[in-house]
C-alpha cells in the first residue's frame, strides 16, 4: 500500500509541474490579440486576367499615329477573376476613355502610366457591372505600351 501512495504522489507531482510548465511558457495562455498587429497575409495566388490591347490613334505632326496598350487586371479571388473576363468589353472602354482623357503627351511618361494605372484601379470596382458584387481588384499593370 505504501508503494501506491508513493505511485499516486509522484503521478501528482510530474502532472503539476507539467501544467505549471505549460501554463507560465505561454501553451496554455490565452492569446491576447494585438489591435496594432497587421492583418495575416493572403496565401492565395495571384490570378492575372489579360484584358485585350486597346488602340488609340492620334495626329502628330499632320501624321496619323497609333499607340497600343495591354494591360493586366490582378486578384486573387477566382469570382472577380470570372467577373472581369466576363466584362472585358466594359474595362476596355474604360481604360480607353481614361487613357483618351490623359492624352498621349502624358501617357508617354511614367507619370501619365500611373494616373491611368490608378484611375483604372479606382474606377474599375464602380463599373454598373460590378455594382453590388464584391470585387476584389488587386492591382492594374502595364504590359504593353506601343507607338508608331
Amino acid at each position: 500500500m505504501n508503494k501506491k501512495i508513493v505511485y499516486i504522489i509522484a503521478a501528482i507531482v510530474i502532472l503539476g509541474g507539467t501544467g505549471a510548465g505549460l501554463y507560465f511558457s505561454g501553451i496554455l495562455a490565452d492569446a491576447e490579440v494585438d489591435p496594432n498587429a497587421p492583418p495575416p497575409a493572403d496565401e492565395r495566388a495571384y490570378i492575372y486576367v489579360p484584358l485585350k490591347s486597346v488602340v488609340m490613334s492620334f495626329i502628330e505632326r499632320k501624321k496619323r499615329r497609333y499607340v497600343q496598350l495591354s494591360m493586366q487586371m490582378v486578384t486573387r479571388d477566382p469570382m472577380t477573376a470570372e467577373l472581369l473576363k466576363q466584362n472585358e468589353p466594359m474595362l476596355m472602354a474604360q481604360a480607353l476613355t481614361i487613357a483618351s482623357a490623359i492624352g498621349i503627351e502624358n501617357l508617354r511618361s511614367n507619370e501619365g502610366k500611373k494616373t491611368l494605372v490608378e484611375q483604372l484601379q479606382g474606377n474599375s470596382p464602380q463599373l454598373p457591372v460590378f455594382k453590388d458584387k464584391d470585387l476584389q481588384l488587386e492591382q492594374v499593370i502595364i504590359t504593353g505600351f506601343v507607338e508608331q
